[in-house]
C-alpha cells in the first residue's frame, strides 16, 4: 500500500498521519472547525458588548436645560487656575472661620493652625486641580449639547454649592473663584 494514499508522511523520523501532525491543540489551524467556533464566539461577545453599551447610553438620565453645561465647563476651565492662585488666601480665611466657629480647647487652637493651614492649603490646591479637570471633561459634551435642549449634571458639585471669594453670576459666564472646598456646601 502506498504511504501517501494512507495519509502518512514519509521522511526522516516522521511516521505519523497528517491529521495528528497538524492538529497540536495549541492553536487552531487556518480553516479548521475550531477556528470558526472561536471567531463566532468573539463576534457574539462583541455584539453583546455593543448592545449593552447602547442600552447604557439610551437609559441614561433624562436631560433638561440649554447651554448650561458649556457655561459651567468654561467657568471651571477659566477660573480653576485663579482658585489655585487664591488658595493661600482661601485656606487662611477657612482656617480663621473654623477656629472662630468651633468651640475647641485652647491648646487645640494654639497647636492646630500651622498643620491645619498646610492641610487646608493642599485641599484647596487639589480642589482647584479637580475643578480644572472637570471643566475639561465637560467641554466636549457642552459643545455637543449646545444645539439641543439638554444638560449634564455637574461633575464637580462643590463649585456650584460652596462659598467663594468672588461670586458673580452673569448671563454669559458665572465668575466664581476662591472657592472654599472644605466648607459645608450651602444649599
Amino acid at each position: 500500500m502506498n504511504c501517501l494514499a494512507q495519509g502518512i508522511a514519509v521522511g526522516p523520523g516522521i511516521n505519523r498521519p497528517r491529521a495528528e501532525r497538524l492538529d497540536t491543540g495549541a492553536r487552531p489551524t487556518l480553516g479548521s472547525p475550531r477556528m470558526f467556533a472561536l471567531s463566532t464566539r468573539r463576534r457574539s461577545s462583541s455584539a453583546l458588548t455593543l448592545i449593552v453599551a447602547m442600552l447604557a447610553l439610551v437609559a441614561s438620565t433624562p436631560a433638561s436645560a440649554t447651554p448650561e453645561t458649556l457655561k459651567r465647563s468654561l467657568g471651571n476651565v477659566l477660573f480653576a487656575p485663579l482658585d489655585i492662585a487664591a488658595s493661600p488666601v482661601t485656606a487662611g480665611k477657612a482656617l480663621y472661620t473654623n477656629l472662630r466657629e468651633i468651640d475647641d480647647a485652647r491648646w487645640k487652637r494654639i497647636v492646630f493652625p500651622i498643620p491645619g493651614y498646610l492641610w487646608i492649603l493642599g485641599v484647596q490646591i487639589g480642589g482647584g486641580a479637580i475643578r480644572e479637570i472637570a471643566g475639561l471633561l465637560e467641554l466636549v459634551p457642552g459643545l455637543g449639547l449646545l444645539f439641543f435642549d439638554a444638560d449634564l449634571d455637574p461633575l464637580f458639585g462643590p463649585v456650584e454649592r460652596s462659598d467663594a471669594l468672588v461670586d458673580l453670576e452673569t448671563p454669559p459666564l458665572n465668575i466664581k473663584f476662591g472657592v472654599n472646598y472644605i466648607a459645608s456646601p450651602s444649599q
